[in-house]
């Protein structure tokens, strides 16, 4: 039995089950994390049975369930080594500086570390943590490599935090006290990224809206709240919301252009697709937006391989891509909320499609589309 011939792939519903059994897994296994134990030998003797039975919606199943364990186990056991190694110990730490936030006087750095007492990490596998300076530092931005020591990293008490910061691939939130000492190695040149380049040649506004709209970049200065007061004012707030009606809109824009250029079909597919994945690298992500991302990758291979684009299906695969890359988003409500949404809209549209085809065969019309 090959389980990967295109005649043995699971139909959408089957998806569907496959999607739902993995996510029970991966709450079970996060809520519970001693039930992994028995949770992943008793997936692998049913996907032995199922595919000793032949049968093709168990042994997808089954594997789904693992890939996802596996990921989940990967996982944890990255956060215990860094525990057992790091927590409640004084170290010195060294690392880049991915993000800058300041809020309530409390500036906190998303830093990737480079170096824990001297010891080097690896650059495949590096640590994420989260600094809180409450005093006074001087000027830290993003691509900076600072070092702090001496600092003491202390395990999260609440289930709820570490939950969500395993969920960004934090391992740590550190608050730092007035002992510990601050040192900017490197400090790039304020062009430090393209985006900056062109940010610098707008005025401020303009800057700010460019950064909010197409990277998801907010700031705390005084302007920025002004414009989003605007915003809401107007009623379009969420434009500056990180989700996937950037990537909708972005879409939209780059086929309005297109259509006035005369490009073979499969290139303008391909730019779609290089303009999806320079949007993908370069702005703020959000759980709706990776969604989008995926969903609209994966429709544009569709059309690059000729293959039939099914929504809900692709849908689908988007799920249970994220669950078992992150199965820790099972438990938060941008998740649930992102993933419902879209499915409700998704049914809504196709049960309306159904009824558009009853009518026309009806009236003895050829149906314009055939539903999944």
């Amino acid at each position: 039995m090959n389980i990967f011939h295109p005649s043995s792939l699971p139909s959408f519903y089957h998806f569907f089950y496959i999607t739902v059994c993995t996510i029970i897994c991966a709450a079970l296994s996060i809520a519970v994390p001693e039930s992994y134990l028995c949770i992943l030998p008793a997936v692998a003797i049913f996907g032995a049975i199922s595919w000793y039975q032949k049968s093709l919606l168990q042994t997808w199943m089954a594997l789904a369930c693992a890939g996802m364990l596996i990921s989940l186990h990967y996982d944890q056991r990255n956060h215990l080594y860094f525990q057992k190694n790091f927590s409640n110990k004084i170290i010195h730490i060294s690392g880049k500086v991915d993000d800058v936030e300041v809020k309530n006087g409390i500036k906190t750095i998303t830093l990737t570390t480079t170096s824990i007492n001297d010891y080097h990490i690896h650059s495949t596998h590096p640590y994420k943590v989260l600094i809180h300076i409450r005093h006074k530092t001087r000027f830290i931005s993003v691509g900076d490599t600072i070092r702090l020591h001496p600092i003491e990293i202390k395990p999260t008490k609440a289930s709820g935090y570490d939950r969500y910061l395993k969920k960004e691939g934090i391992f740590a939130s550190i608050y730092i006290s007035d002992a510990t000492k601050i040192h900017i190695i490197t400090h790039p040149p304020a062009e430090y990224s393209s985006i900056a380049r062109v940010s610098k040649k707008l005025d401020y506004t303009s800057s700010l809206l460019f950064n909010a709209l197409f990277f998801g970049k907010k700031s705390s200065h005084a302007a920025y709240h002004k414009l989003k007061q605007y915003f809401n004012f107007w009623g379009v707030g969420h434009y500056l919301a990180r989700s996937g009606l950037h990537v909708t809109l972005l879409f939209i824009l780059i086929l309005s252009l297109l259509s006035y250029i005369p490009l073979p079909w499969y290139t303008k597919q391909g730019f779609l697709l290089t303009s999806l994945g320079i949007l993908f690298l370069y702005t703020v992500s959000s759980t709706s937006f990776i969604r989008a991302c995926i969903f609209y990758t994966l429709s544009l291979l569709c059309n690059l391989l000729k293959v039939q684009i099914q929504p809900l299906h692709i849908l689908n695969l988007t799920l249970l891509g994220m669950i078992m890359y992150n199965p820790y988003l099972v438990f938060f409500l941008d998740f649930q909320l992102t993933f419902a949404a879209t499915y409700i809209l998704m049914w809504m549209g196709y049960l309306r499609g159904i009824k558009t085809k009853n009518f026309l065969v009806h009236k003895n019309l050829p149906p314009f589309f055939e539903p999944f």
